[in-house]
């Protein structure tokens, strides 16, 4: 009987620093209305409760700890990639453009009576021509099919150019290599937001 009333007055005990804490009044009214073994009974349970919520609480954080790590590697490991291609891309573009201006430079030339490098004609091959039909189609997949196409015209257009005789056909090949220019610029300038991009101060 002396531990029961013990036991009782731990409870009130514990209700009384809980509802001071948590501004419940009622709780050691609400304990005094059972008897001593069922309060103490309720307040185990509500122990054994607060333990397991505790316990699966930090469980589903550490989860949700682990999930996000998880994703934001992945989400790293995917930008790095990108931003991998992304240079790939800019530098296989610029490379092969600027290839390409220099075969129609030398055409030009050669049209003109300058012999060009004796490199760069093998019999009626353009070899370095050759050579730039194969990388871009190489690297088709990381141009993106936009890029491709329009380079791949634009190789066209420098062996149309080479093959070319007559002064009127010269002319009109060239119209069509600077239209095709202005739309490797404008594709390039979109793809990789060039003029959003500001030169920092020193």
């Amino acid at each position: 009987m002396n531990s029961l009333a013990c036991g009782t007055n731990g409870v009130l005990l514990f209700a009384a620093e809980a509802s001071k804490e948590g501004g419940g009044g009622d709780i050691v009214k609400y304990f005094q209305d059972y008897s001593p073994p069922v309060a103490i009974l309720i307040v185990v349970v509500l122990a054994i409760i607060y333990v397991l919520r505790t316990t699966v609480d930090k469980r589903i954080a550490q989860a949700f700890d682990e999930k996000a790590k998880a994703f934001e590697i992945l989400f790293k490991r995917r930008s790095d990639f990108e931003d991998r291609v992304l240079t790939t891309r800019f530098t296989l573009v610029t490379e092969l453009t600027s290839r390409l201006e220099r075969v129609a430079t030398n055409l030009n030339r050669l049209s003109s009576g300058v012999e060009p490098d004796p490199e760069f004609m093998k019999g009626n091959e353009v070899v370095p021509l050759t050579a730039l039909f194969e990388e871009i189609q190489i690297h088709r997949l990381v141009l993106t099919e936009d890029l491709y196409k329009l380079l791949n015209r634009r190789a066209q257009i420098a062996l149309e150019l080479a093959n070319a005789g007559d002064p009127e056909i010269r002319r009109r090949i060239m119209l069509e290599w600077e239209s095709n220019r202005e739309k490797i610029r404008a594709l390039v300038r979109n793809m990789f937001q060039l003029d959003s991009i500001k030169a920092t101060p020193d």
